[in-house]
């Protein structure tokens, strides 16, 4: 089950294949959002190569994380909620950026800015935490 997903990164053992396939999915995928417009319409979409260079990048980072099974055991809720936020922030820049709702480049990071605040909140609090178990056991 798909809600399940990032739960399975707290088991031992647990089994990154199909994971790895999702993040080889995106990755075509990505790629594809970047070639597909100037084979097409012969120019590039500036939205599409943002998105999809994001996208790359992040599953190449979340690539490299599986080969550290205890590092992405420990860290399976930062990793969970930082994904989470920053799919809002994308859809939510998309939007923004498409509809034209603020002047120049203020839609590129007006969602980022404030999302990245939120996201830098919910780290410090969880390492707080993290931090507090470990002092106190």
């Amino acid at each position: 089950m798909i809600w399940k997903r990032t739960l399975n990164f707290k088991i031992e053992k647990t089994d990154l294949r199909e994971d790895k396939w999702i993040l080889g999915l995106m990755i075509l995928t990505g790629i594809s959002m970047i070639l597909l417009p100037i084979l097409i319409t012969k120019s590039l979409h500036i939205i599409l190569v943002v998105f999809a260079i994001t996208g790359i990048l992040f599953s190449i980072r979340d690539l490299m994380l599986f080969k550290k099974p205890k590092r992405l055991r420990n860290g399976w809720l930062k990793l969970h909620l930082s994904q989470m936020i920053g799919g809002y922030i994308c859809t939510t820049t998309a939007f923004v950026v498409v509809n034209e709702y603020f002047p120049s480049f203020y839609g590129w990071f007006i969602q980022g800015i404030i999302g990245g605040s939120i996201i830098g909140n919910w780290m410090r609090k969880l390492n707080r935490k993290t931090v507090w178990n470990i002092n106190k056991r």
